[in-house]
C-alpha cells in the first residue's frame, strides 16, 4: 500500500512540474511572403519542434510582410501577440531566439518589443532571455564566409560572376556613419528583468541574456535564471 502510495505521489509532483515552471521558444524572423524563401525559416522552426522542449511559436518583425500574408490569408504572429499566446499557453520561462543575421535594426527592434511587452505585463514571465543573431562577432564573421564560398557552385567558367546581396541597414547596433565599435563583450547571463523594473530609456542590446548557436541548430540559450 505504501509503495503504491509513493508511487501516486511521484505521478502527482512530475505531472505538477509543467504548472510551476514551463519553457517555450519563441522564433522571431524579419519574414519573407516569397514562398521560395520560407523552407528555409520554417525548417529551423521544424528544428525546434522536434527537441520537444515545449511549445515553439513563429512571429515576423516587419509590420509589412506581416500585413501581406494576412491580406493572403496566411497570418503570422507579431513579437507583442506571440509572447501573450506563450502566456496564454502557461509559458512561464520565456526563450526568443532571434533568426535575424547581425543586430542590426530590426533585431534592435525585437528587443525594444520585448522590453515593451515584459513593462506593460510584469510578472507573465518568471525569465525571459533573448538570443543573439548569426553575426555578433569576427568569428561569426569567418565562420559564415567559409559556408558561403564553400557553397559556391564548383562548375563556374572562367569570366563567370557571383554576385552577394545583402538587405542593408541604416539603424541598428552600429547606427552609420559612426567608428566601428570596440568587440562585443560576452554576453551576461542574466535575464531580462521581468517585473518590478521601467527602462529610462529605449532599451539597447544590451538587454540580450544569452548568446544562439550557429543556426539552424536548437539556441545555446538556458532557461534557467543566473
Amino acid at each position: 500500500m505504501k509503495t503504491r502510495f509513493a508511487a501516486l505521489l511521484v505521478c502527482f509532483l512530475l505531472a505538477a512540474v509543467p504548472a510551476f515552471a514551463k519553457s517555450g521558444t519563441l522564433l522571431v524572423a524579419f519574414g519573407t511572403s516569397m514562398e521560395s524563401a520560407r523552407p528555409a525559416i520554417d525548417g529551423i522552426e521544424q528544428s525546434y519542434t522536434q527537441r520537444k522542449d515545449g511549445p515553439v511559436l513563429l512571429a515576423f518583425t516587419s509590420d509589412i510582410i506581416r500585413n501581406k500574408l494576412a491580406r493572403e490569408g496566411k497570418p503570422v504572429l507579431s513579437v507583442n501577440a506571440a509572447m501573450h499566446e506563450m502566456a496564454k499557453l502557461g509559458v512561464t520561462d520565456l526563450r526568443i531566439q532571434s533568426l535575424h543575421i547581425a543586430p542590426a535594426e530590426e533585431y534592435s527592434q525585437l528587443e525594444r518589443m520585448v522590453v515593451k511587452n515584459i513593462t506593460k505585463n510584469p510578472g507573465t514571465f518568471k525569465t525571459v532571455k533573448v538570443g543573439y543573431p548569426l553575426l555578433v562577432s569576427e568569428k561569426d564573421l569567418d565562420d559564415v564566409v567559409k559556408v558561403v564560398l564553400a557553397s559556391l557552385p564548383a562548375d563556374r567558367k572562367p569570366g563567370d560572376a557571383v554576385v552577394l546581396m545583402g538587405h542593408g541597414n541604416d539603424r541598428g547596433d552600429v547606427p552609420r556613419g559612426t567608428e566601428p565599435r570596440p568587440p562585443r563583450p560576452p554576453p551576461s547571463t542574466r535575464p531580462i528583468p521581468t517585473s518590478g523594473w521601467r527602462p529610462s530609456k529605449a532599451p539597447t542590446a544590451s538587454t540580450t541574456s544569452c548568446r544562439s548557436s550557429r543556426l539552424p541548430g536548437p539556441s545555446a540559450c538556458s532557461s534557467s535564471p543566473s
